[in-house]
Protein backbone atom coordinates (compact mmCIF):
# COMPACT_ATOMS: atom_id res chain seq x y z
CA UNK A 1 0.00 0.00 0.00
CA UNK A 2 1.34 3.42 -0.89
CA UNK A 3 -0.01 6.59 0.57
CA UNK A 4 0.75 10.14 -0.50
CA UNK A 5 -0.13 12.84 1.98
CA UNK A 6 0.00 16.42 0.76
CA UNK A 7 0.45 19.08 3.37
CA UNK A 8 0.30 22.65 2.15
CA UNK A 9 2.61 25.06 3.95
CA UNK A 10 4.42 28.30 3.54
CA UNK A 11 7.47 26.75 5.12
CA UNK A 12 5.63 27.47 8.29
CA UNK A 13 4.55 23.98 7.12
CA UNK A 14 0.79 23.88 7.36
CA UNK A 15 0.33 20.77 7.20
CA UNK A 16 1.87 -12.77 13.02
CA UNK A 17 8.74 -48.35 22.28
CA UNK A 18 7.69 -51.51 22.19
CA UNK A 19 5.86 -53.03 25.09
CA UNK A 20 6.84 -56.54 26.31
CA UNK A 21 3.40 -56.88 27.85
CA UNK A 22 1.44 -56.17 24.67
CA UNK A 23 1.64 -57.06 21.03
CA UNK A 24 1.77 -53.46 19.77
CA UNK A 25 3.22 -52.74 16.39
CA UNK A 26 6.91 -51.91 16.56
CA UNK A 27 7.63 -48.20 16.14
CA UNK A 28 10.72 -47.39 14.17
CA UNK A 29 12.86 -44.27 14.53
CA UNK A 30 12.55 -41.40 12.14
CA UNK A 31 14.03 -42.34 8.79
CA UNK A 32 14.98 -39.95 6.08
CA UNK A 33 13.53 -40.02 2.63
CA UNK A 34 16.91 -39.31 1.05
CA UNK A 35 15.61 -35.98 -0.26
CA UNK A 36 17.15 -32.89 1.31
CA UNK A 37 14.96 -30.00 2.32
CA UNK A 38 15.68 -27.20 -0.13
CA UNK A 39 14.42 -23.65 -0.32
CA UNK A 40 12.82 -21.44 -2.93
CA UNK A 41 12.28 -17.77 -2.28
CA UNK A 42 9.54 -15.64 -3.77
CA UNK A 43 11.08 -13.50 -6.50
CA UNK A 44 8.29 -10.98 -7.00
CA UNK A 45 8.60 -8.07 -4.61
CA UNK A 46 5.92 -5.55 -3.62
CA UNK A 47 6.02 -1.83 -4.24
CA UNK A 48 7.91 -1.19 -1.00
CA UNK A 49 10.98 -1.19 -3.23
CA UNK A 50 13.11 1.49 -1.61
CA UNK A 51 13.74 -0.54 1.55
CA UNK A 52 17.14 -1.97 2.46
CA UNK A 53 16.14 -5.37 1.11
CA UNK A 54 14.29 -4.45 -2.06
CA UNK A 55 14.96 -7.32 -4.47
CA UNK A 56 16.33 -10.84 -4.78
CA UNK A 57 19.96 -9.72 -4.97
CA UNK A 58 19.65 -7.94 -1.63
CA UNK A 59 18.11 -11.03 -0.07
CA UNK A 60 20.89 -13.24 -1.45
CA UNK A 61 23.43 -10.97 0.22
CA UNK A 62 21.54 -10.93 3.54
CA UNK A 63 20.61 -14.63 3.83
CA UNK A 64 18.00 -15.82 6.32
CA UNK A 65 17.54 -18.01 9.39
CA UNK A 66 15.21 -21.00 9.09
CA UNK A 67 13.35 -22.73 11.90
CA UNK A 68 11.06 -25.73 11.50
CA UNK A 69 9.04 -28.22 13.51
CA UNK A 70 8.19 -31.71 12.25
CA UNK A 71 4.93 -33.30 13.40
CA UNK A 72 4.03 -36.97 13.25
CA UNK A 73 1.20 -37.92 10.92
CA UNK A 74 -1.57 -39.35 13.16
CA UNK A 75 -2.42 -41.80 10.39
CA UNK A 76 1.17 -43.13 10.39
CA UNK A 77 1.87 -43.03 14.13
CA UNK A 78 3.50 -46.47 14.36
CA UNK A 79 6.45 -45.29 12.27
CA UNK A 80 7.98 -42.62 14.48
CA UNK A 81 9.19 -42.40 18.06
CA UNK A 82 8.54 -38.69 18.51
CA UNK A 83 5.37 -36.71 18.15
CA UNK A 84 7.33 -33.67 17.02
CA UNK A 85 10.83 -32.20 17.08
CA UNK A 86 12.73 -29.08 15.96
CA UNK A 87 14.19 -29.90 12.56
CA UNK A 88 17.11 -27.46 12.67
CA UNK A 89 17.49 -27.32 16.46
CA UNK A 90 15.73 -24.91 18.81
CA UNK A 91 17.51 -21.84 17.41
CA UNK A 92 17.27 -22.73 13.74
CA UNK A 93 19.98 -22.58 11.11
CA UNK A 94 21.34 -19.92 8.73
CA UNK A 95 20.61 -20.31 5.04
CA UNK A 96 22.97 -18.54 2.63
CA UNK A 97 23.00 -18.20 -1.12
CA UNK A 98 26.05 -20.04 -2.50
CA UNK A 99 26.86 -21.44 -5.95
CA UNK A 100 23.50 -20.42 -7.41
CA UNK A 101 21.39 -22.11 -4.70
CA UNK A 102 20.24 -21.64 -1.12
CA UNK A 103 22.46 -23.70 1.22
CA UNK A 104 21.38 -24.54 4.76
CA UNK A 105 24.23 -24.86 7.27
CA UNK A 106 22.33 -27.72 8.96
CA UNK A 107 21.02 -29.66 5.98
CA UNK A 108 18.17 -32.05 6.80
CA UNK A 109 16.15 -34.65 4.90
CA UNK A 110 12.42 -34.70 4.52
CA UNK A 111 10.59 -37.06 6.90
CA UNK A 112 7.09 -38.45 6.55
CA UNK A 113 4.78 -36.09 8.39
CA UNK A 114 3.79 -32.45 8.61
CA UNK A 115 5.97 -29.34 8.93
CA UNK A 116 5.82 -25.78 10.20
CA UNK A 117 8.55 -23.51 8.79
CA UNK A 118 9.41 -19.97 9.90
CA UNK A 119 12.15 -17.75 8.49
CA UNK A 120 13.61 -14.35 9.33
CA UNK A 121 15.82 -11.92 7.38
CA UNK A 122 18.60 -11.00 7.82
CA UNK A 123 20.38 -14.19 8.97
CA UNK A 124 21.84 -14.32 12.51
CA UNK A 125 20.69 -10.81 13.38
CA UNK A 126 18.43 -12.04 16.18
CA UNK A 127 18.12 -14.88 18.67
CA UNK A 128 15.11 -16.75 17.35
CA UNK A 129 12.81 -19.49 18.56
CA UNK A 130 9.73 -21.15 17.16
CA UNK A 131 6.69 -22.67 18.78
CA UNK A 132 4.08 -24.46 16.75
CA UNK A 133 1.17 -26.84 16.83
CA UNK A 134 -0.50 -29.17 14.38
CA UNK A 135 -3.90 -30.84 14.46
CA UNK A 136 -5.38 -33.22 11.92
CA UNK A 137 -8.99 -34.27 12.09
CA UNK A 138 -11.21 -36.04 9.63
CA UNK A 139 -14.56 -37.61 9.11
CA UNK A 140 -16.04 -39.65 6.29
CA UNK A 141 -16.18 -36.75 3.91
CA UNK A 142 -13.47 -34.35 4.93
CA UNK A 143 -9.95 -33.91 6.32
CA UNK A 144 -9.09 -30.75 8.23
CA UNK A 145 -5.56 -29.62 9.13
CA UNK A 146 -4.79 -26.76 11.52
CA UNK A 147 -1.35 -25.19 11.83
CA UNK A 148 -0.21 -22.63 14.38
CA UNK A 149 3.23 -21.14 13.85
CA UNK A 150 4.86 -18.55 16.15
CA UNK A 151 8.22 -16.94 15.41
CA UNK A 152 9.77 -15.12 18.40
CA UNK A 153 12.72 -12.74 18.17
CA UNK A 154 14.60 -11.93 21.38
CA UNK A 155 15.42 -8.22 21.11
CA UNK A 156 18.04 -8.34 23.88
CA UNK A 157 18.64 -6.08 26.84
CA UNK A 158 19.04 -2.97 24.71
CA UNK A 159 15.97 -3.59 22.61
CA UNK A 160 15.71 -2.95 18.89
CA UNK A 161 16.08 0.54 17.45
CA UNK A 162 15.34 2.03 14.04
CA UNK A 163 16.70 5.52 14.78
CA UNK A 164 19.63 6.61 12.64
CA UNK A 165 22.00 9.50 12.01
CA UNK A 166 23.41 7.70 8.97
CA UNK A 167 22.26 9.57 5.88
CA UNK A 168 22.38 6.31 3.89
CA UNK A 169 20.28 4.56 6.59
CA UNK A 170 22.64 1.56 6.28
CA UNK A 171 22.45 0.91 10.02
CA UNK A 172 18.72 0.24 9.84
CA UNK A 173 17.65 -3.43 9.80
CA UNK A 174 14.99 -4.22 7.23
CA UNK A 175 13.35 -7.05 9.17
CA UNK A 176 11.45 -9.57 7.07
CA UNK A 177 9.73 -12.84 7.96
CA UNK A 178 8.01 -15.77 6.25
CA UNK A 179 5.92 -18.82 7.17
CA UNK A 180 5.35 -22.04 5.27
CA UNK A 181 3.52 -25.27 6.13
CA UNK A 182 4.05 -28.56 4.32
CA UNK A 183 2.06 -31.78 4.18
CA UNK A 184 4.68 -34.49 3.56
CA UNK A 185 2.45 -37.38 4.65
CA UNK A 186 2.86 -38.92 1.20
CA UNK A 187 6.63 -38.20 0.92
CA UNK A 188 6.18 -35.94 -2.06
CA UNK A 189 7.46 -32.63 -0.64
CA UNK A 190 10.24 -30.98 -2.56
CA UNK A 191 11.01 -27.37 -1.73
CA UNK A 192 10.06 -24.94 1.02
CA UNK A 193 8.59 -21.91 -0.70
CA UNK A 194 9.20 -18.72 1.27
CA UNK A 195 7.42 -15.46 0.53
CA UNK A 196 8.93 -12.81 2.80
CA UNK A 197 6.96 -9.94 4.29
CA UNK A 198 8.34 -6.62 5.54
CA UNK A 199 7.78 -6.10 9.27
CA UNK A 200 8.12 -2.32 9.18
CA UNK A 201 6.86 0.61 7.13
CA UNK A 202 8.66 3.18 4.97
CA UNK A 203 8.66 6.95 5.27
CA UNK A 204 9.38 9.44 2.48
CA UNK A 205 9.37 13.22 2.85
CA UNK A 206 9.40 15.50 -0.19
CA UNK A 207 9.92 19.23 -0.34
CA UNK A 208 8.63 21.27 -3.25
CA UNK A 209 8.57 24.93 -4.21
CA UNK A 210 5.36 26.84 -4.19
CA UNK A 211 6.12 28.65 -7.43
CA UNK A 212 7.22 25.47 -9.25
CA UNK A 213 10.70 26.78 -9.95
CA UNK A 214 13.81 24.73 -9.25
CA UNK A 215 15.63 25.12 -5.95
CA UNK A 216 18.88 25.87 -7.78
CA UNK A 217 17.43 28.73 -9.78
CA UNK A 218 16.25 30.33 -6.56
CA UNK A 219 19.46 29.49 -4.69
CA UNK A 220 17.53 27.73 -1.92
CA UNK A 221 19.31 24.83 -0.19
CA UNK A 222 18.44 22.44 2.63
CA UNK A 223 21.03 22.38 5.40
CA UNK A 224 19.33 20.19 8.04
CA UNK A 225 16.61 17.55 8.37
CA UNK A 226 15.48 16.37 11.80
CA UNK A 227 12.69 13.89 12.62
CA UNK A 228 11.47 12.99 16.09
CA UNK A 229 8.39 12.34 18.19
CA UNK A 230 7.74 8.82 16.87
CA UNK A 231 8.74 5.51 18.49
CA UNK A 232 12.39 4.61 17.97
CA UNK A 233 13.17 1.54 20.16
CA UNK A 234 11.07 -1.48 21.12
CA UNK A 235 11.91 -3.91 23.95
CA UNK A 236 11.03 -7.50 24.83
CA UNK A 237 10.14 -10.38 22.49
CA UNK A 238 8.88 -9.52 19.04
CA UNK A 239 6.42 -12.17 17.84
CA UNK A 240 4.91 -13.06 14.50
CA UNK A 241 2.04 -15.56 14.51
CA UNK A 242 0.50 -17.55 11.68
CA UNK A 243 -2.71 -19.56 11.94
CA UNK A 244 -3.60 -21.63 8.91
CA UNK A 245 -6.48 -24.00 8.33
CA UNK A 246 -6.87 -26.30 5.33
CA UNK A 247 -10.41 -27.63 5.31
CA UNK A 248 -11.66 -29.76 2.45
CA UNK A 249 -9.08 -28.19 0.15
CA UNK A 250 -9.88 -24.61 1.16
CA UNK A 251 -7.07 -22.69 2.85
CA UNK A 252 -7.48 -19.77 5.24
CA UNK A 253 -4.62 -17.90 6.88
CA UNK A 254 -4.28 -15.19 9.52
CA UNK A 255 -0.91 -13.57 10.28
CA UNK A 256 -0.47 -11.19 13.21
CA UNK A 257 2.26 -9.50 15.24
CA UNK A 258 2.64 -7.99 18.70
CA UNK A 259 4.48 -4.86 17.53
CA UNK A 260 1.66 -2.58 18.62
CA UNK A 261 1.72 -4.16 22.10
CA UNK A 262 5.47 -3.54 22.34
CA UNK A 263 4.96 0.10 21.39
CA UNK A 264 3.18 0.69 24.71
CA UNK A 265 6.58 0.40 26.43
CA UNK A 266 8.72 1.65 23.57
CA UNK A 267 11.09 4.61 23.65
CA UNK A 268 9.98 7.78 21.92
CA UNK A 269 12.49 9.86 19.97
CA UNK A 270 13.14 13.39 21.22
CA UNK A 271 14.58 16.50 19.64
CA UNK A 272 17.88 16.00 21.49
CA UNK A 273 17.86 12.28 20.61
CA UNK A 274 16.07 12.23 17.24
CA UNK A 275 14.80 9.39 15.12
CA UNK A 276 16.63 10.75 12.09
CA UNK A 277 19.15 13.56 11.69
CA UNK A 278 21.10 14.77 8.67
CA UNK A 279 23.07 17.98 8.29
CA UNK A 280 24.53 19.39 5.10
CA UNK A 281 26.70 22.27 4.03
CA UNK A 282 25.01 24.84 1.83
CA UNK A 283 24.46 23.49 -1.67
CA UNK A 284 25.40 19.93 -0.70
CA UNK A 285 23.49 16.86 0.40
CA UNK A 286 23.08 14.98 -2.83
CA UNK A 287 19.71 16.59 -3.50
CA UNK A 288 18.77 17.34 -7.09
CA UNK A 289 18.37 21.06 -6.63
CA UNK A 290 17.70 21.49 -10.34
CA UNK A 291 14.24 20.01 -9.71
CA UNK A 292 11.24 21.72 -8.21
CA UNK A 293 10.85 18.84 -5.73
CA UNK A 294 13.60 17.18 -3.68
CA UNK A 295 13.46 14.01 -1.56
CA UNK A 296 14.46 15.09 1.93
CA UNK A 297 14.01 11.57 3.31
CA UNK A 298 13.59 8.47 1.17
CA UNK A 299 13.10 4.87 2.26
CA UNK A 300 13.40 5.49 6.00
CA UNK A 301 12.24 2.44 7.97
CA UNK A 302 9.75 3.21 10.74
CA UNK A 303 7.69 1.10 13.11
CA UNK A 304 4.06 0.47 12.16
CA UNK A 305 2.19 2.92 14.35
CA UNK A 306 -0.69 5.34 14.49
CA UNK A 307 0.28 9.00 14.73
CA UNK A 308 -1.48 10.97 17.46
CA UNK A 309 -1.17 13.99 19.69
CA UNK A 310 1.03 11.90 22.01
CA UNK A 311 3.26 10.52 19.24
CA UNK A 312 3.21 12.91 16.31
CA UNK A 313 5.80 12.96 13.56
CA UNK A 314 7.76 16.18 14.08
CA UNK A 315 9.75 17.45 11.12
CA UNK A 316 12.36 20.17 11.44
CA UNK A 317 13.98 21.56 8.30
CA UNK A 318 16.60 24.26 7.97
CA UNK A 319 16.86 26.04 4.62
CA UNK A 320 19.49 28.48 3.41
CA UNK A 321 19.30 31.39 0.99
CA UNK A 322 21.60 34.40 0.55
CA UNK A 323 23.36 33.91 3.89
CA UNK A 324 20.03 33.61 5.67
CA UNK A 325 19.01 30.42 7.46
CA UNK A 326 15.43 29.61 8.33
CA UNK A 327 14.48 26.71 10.61
CA UNK A 328 10.85 25.67 10.61
CA UNK A 329 8.95 22.71 12.03
CA UNK A 330 5.83 20.68 11.29
CA UNK A 331 3.78 18.24 13.36
CA UNK A 332 1.76 15.46 11.75
CA UNK A 333 -0.68 14.13 14.34
CA UNK A 334 -2.81 11.68 12.38
CA UNK A 335 -2.30 8.76 10.03
CA UNK A 336 -1.57 5.05 10.31
CA UNK A 337 1.63 3.38 9.11
CA UNK A 338 1.01 -0.29 8.47
CA UNK A 339 3.65 -2.99 7.95
CA UNK A 340 4.80 -3.07 4.35
CA UNK A 341 3.34 0.34 3.52
CA UNK A 342 5.10 3.34 1.99
CA UNK A 343 4.03 6.69 3.44
CA UNK A 344 4.97 9.88 1.64
CA UNK A 345 4.46 13.41 2.89
CA UNK A 346 4.80 16.36 0.52
CA UNK A 347 5.73 19.76 1.93
CA UNK A 348 5.90 23.06 0.06
CA UNK A 349 8.25 26.00 0.63
CA UNK A 350 7.47 29.60 -0.23
CA UNK A 351 10.67 31.50 -1.13
CA UNK A 352 9.01 34.58 0.30
CA UNK A 353 9.82 33.48 3.84
CA UNK A 354 13.33 34.82 3.35
CA UNK A 355 11.87 38.27 2.94
CA UNK A 356 10.46 38.11 6.45
CA UNK A 357 12.34 40.02 9.13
Amino acid sequence: MKGLKYIGILLAFCLTTISCEREDETRYPVQGTGRPIVFNVESEWPEICKSAIKDMDDLKNAGFDILATWHKDPDDSWYHEDDSYPVFGPSGSPVLYQNESWVCADEQEWQTGYYNFAAVVPASEFECRQSSSFLKSKNEDNTKVDYTNILTLDLGDDGFSLSTTDKTKSDQVDLMYAFYNENNSTDEASAVKLDFNHAFALLNIRLGTQNGLSFASQQIFVTKVLLYGIYDTIHGDLKFRQEMTINNGTQTEVVSTNIKDLLHNASVSMQHNPFYFAQYSSGAGGFKYGDSTINLVEGLLVFPETLSNDTPLKIVIEVYHSNVRKEVSVEIKSGEWTAGSTNTYALVVDPGIFDEP
